[in-house]
């Protein structure tokens, strides 16, 4: 859902940067969701700017561009290092950032991305997406939400997995039910795939420990959420 729900935010982001409106608060707090739908919400900080970067700071610290905190400037390039943290986060199911040891310095610098790394299953194109929108350095960002809305519309979704247990993930595709798990045996722990209930044994796998399983899983959901 992040993918579609992160594309819809940025069609609310061009219309506001083509008006000059610089919402200056995009986090996934700031997004209604419902269903596979999403809105960007909250425009208490928006300011219009008549084209030109906003002199003022504005935003939540941990979406927020390293030149935020230096400069004290907000512009496009602030916008889209914070649609990029918030993809991150909804894309990795971070659902509190106290889970992870991010301190101040990590936020400031914009190193929150490369310091925390990605689970095993987010796709490495997704990755590229990520990593380009929340770049340290504005000039490698994308250059608008469109070119940002672009790249992700490229990630054409062939199975959209919702991690329902720690190591329980489902999938529906039309009339199909995908399901992943992990079942510990006596001496394994085996990945089992099933469709509608039924084992997909070419796409079983068996490991020798949990964490073994974990990345076999995981590796399974990446390679098959893309075409």
């Amino acid at each position: 859902m992040a993918i579609r729900w992160v594309i819809d935010i940025l069609f609310a982001l061009e219309n506001s940067h083509n008006n000059s409106v610089l919402h200056r608060d995009i986090k996934p707090a700031n997004f209604m969701l419902k269903g596979k739908y999403a809105k960007l919400s909250d425009f208490g900080l928006a300011k219009a700017t008549g084209g030109v970067p906003h002199g003022s700071a504005a935003g939540t610290p941990i979406y927020s561009a390293p030149e935020l905190f230096s400069a004290k400037v907000t512009s496009v390039a602030t916008e889209i290092f914070s649609t990029g943290m918030s993809l991150y986060q909804l894309a990795c199911n971070m659902r509190d950032w106290g889970a992870f040891p991010i301190s101040k310095s990590m936020v400031e610098k914009g190193q929150v991305v490369k310091r925390i790394g990605y689970p095993g299953y987010i796709p490495e194109r997704l990755k590229r997406v990520c990593n380009k929108a929340c770049n340290h350095d504005p000039a490698k960002r994308f250059k608008s939400a469109h070119e940002m809305r672009q790249a992700l519309e490229s990630l054409s979704i062939r199975l959209e997995w919702i991690q329902t247990q720690p190591n329980d993930w489902i999938a529906e595709d039309g009339t199909k039910e995908h399901r992943l798990t992990i079942a510990p045996g006596k001496n394994s722990f085996e990945v089992i795939y099933q469709v509608n209930g039924r084992r997909k044994n070419e796409s079983c796998a068996k490991f020798s420990t949990m964490s073994e399983a974990i990345a076999g899983l995981s590796q399974k959901v990446s390679q098959s959420s893309l075409r």
